[in-house]
């Protein structure tokens, strides 16, 4: 969020080519964005709200042919909890009239927590926008004892991941050139199929929402149905913007929800249940532990002094320490110092004659 006042309203860049940058909060999105466009930013606010808006010019464009880039607020699903997440829903569905609809998704992925980072890439991902994965921090997760194999991922989303480490630099050439190859020649595949499969009554009930959302706003099928699954199984994404949706879809989705009900499912539930067990399964195919060096003499002061029980005496012995040190120790520092303004008192009481003055200053200070 940012203040009304910082920014003024938004003028988009002049492009005809548009590009999303999306990803979980604190996953190196903006260091990224910073990289792609230079850090030359224009920077205002979405209309009739606070959330920053974040727009720049892609370096390395084609003459002529701007790419635009918008950085999205940072957000952990497609179920809206702020008015950032919002936003960054409302742009992906193309409802925000003053933002053109994306040409491409690039979504930034921490490849150092990997599994929760895919739960809202694969939303994305399903909404059937020609997609890149830029999988982030591959460097982190080495660190961490793990190597995330890029193809491997490339082939279970269907869509094309580049690995790099923004803060760096690397791989920002190859994303960029990437980008540009996609507007020159529309070489970037988008998936057609969603990653979650509900069960069979359920995505019976899906369908006739999948109509309606298609016929209303002219969108993708591919749009449309992973929208449907959001609305069946989240009631905060109706909530958080009833007025989108005409009567119609909302008793839709009602009496969708009650016969699910009726056949035993949990309809709040059963999609993230299976969109992380499918990704677990995408994670156990694609992420390796790595080899690391010998464990260094920090890594095992720092397991010994977390141990649940040695960690509790070497606590309470500093403390000890601490105590001993105050009011024993100090004794030494406190006599030099006493003796010392002794001393000083001495020495000046034999300098002055008695007096006022002489008393206050050896007597009274």
């Amino acid at each position: 969020m940012s203040d009304s006042a910082a920014h003024p309203p938004f003028t988009p860049i002049a492009a005809t080519r548009h590009v999303v940058l999306t990803g979980n909060p604190n996953c190196g999105k903006t260091t990224l964005f910073n990289a792609l466009t230079g850090m030359r930013a224009k920077v205002g606010n979405y209309a009739g709200v606070t959330v920053e808006r974040k727009e720049g010019r892609l370096k390395g464009s084609p003459t002529g042919q701007p790419i635009n880039i918008l950085d999205l607020p940072g957000t952990y699903s497609l179920s809206p909890k702020s008015l950032d997440e919002q936003i960054s829903r409302d742009v992906l569905f193309h409802r925000l009239k003053e933002v053109p609809a994306p040409g491409l998704v690039v979504v930034v992925v921490d490849a150092s927590n990997l599994e929760r980072n895919l739960y809202y890439a694969t939303q994305v991902i399903e909404l059937g926008y020609p997609t890149l994965v830029a999988l982030n921090m591959t460097d982190v997760a080495g660190q961490n004892g793990h190597t995330v194999d890029a193809e491997a991922l490339s082939r279970e989303l269907g869509v094309p991941v580049l690995p790099l480490v923004a803060s760096e630099g690397t791989g920002i050439a190859e994303l960029r050139d990437r980008i540009v190859d996609f507007f020159a020649h529309r070489s970037c595949p988008s998936v057609t199929s969603l990653f979650v499969r509900l069960p069979d009554r359920a995505e019976q009930e899906i369908q006739p929402i999948v109509d309606l959302l298609a016929q209303e706003f002219r969108q993708r099928k591919t749009s449309a149905h992973a929208e449907a699954l959001l609305l069946l199984t989240d009631e905060k994404v109706m909530a958080s913007n009833d007025e989108h949706y005409p009567n119609i879809i909302r008793d839709a989705v009602a009496a969708a929800r009650r016969r699910v009900e009726a056949a035993d499912i949990d309809w709040r539930s059963v999609a993230i249940e299976l969109r992380y067990g499918r990704i677990a399964e995408i994670c156990g195919r694609v992420v390796s532990a790595a080899t690391l060096p010998g464990e260094t003499f920090s890594d095992r002061l720092d397991r010994i002094v977390t141990h649940k029980v040695w960690g509790t005496l070497i606590f309470a012995a500093i403390m000890l320490l601490i105590f001993q040190t105050i009011f024993s120790f100090a004794s030494v520092p406190m006599d030099l110092l006493e003796g010392a303004f002794d001393w000083l008192g001495e020495f000046v009481g034999g300098m002055m004659a008695e007096g006022d003055l002489r008393s206050l200053l050896v007597d009274g200070v």
